[in-house]
């Protein structure tokens, strides 16, 4: 099902909530470093399962 929500500015960044329905399904909790990615015009963001993720990489 899908949802709608708004992005709020944050430093030079923007910030969106993650539904806690969506969170719970995929064990996100605060800290779970995500993979995130652009495709096909969509941002895709997924849990990052790598074991060498110990700060999680902030490339842009």
């Amino acid at each position: 099902m899908p949802l709608t929500r708004k992005t709020r500015p944050i430093g030079g960044s923007l910030l969106v909530s993650i539904p806690s329905q969506f969170a719970a399904s995929l064990g996100i909790v605060a800290g779970t470093p995500l993979c995130i990615e652009l495709e096909k015009n969509k941002i895709v963001m997924t849990p990052d399962t790598r074991q060498d993720v110990p700060g999680a990489s902030q490339t842009e």
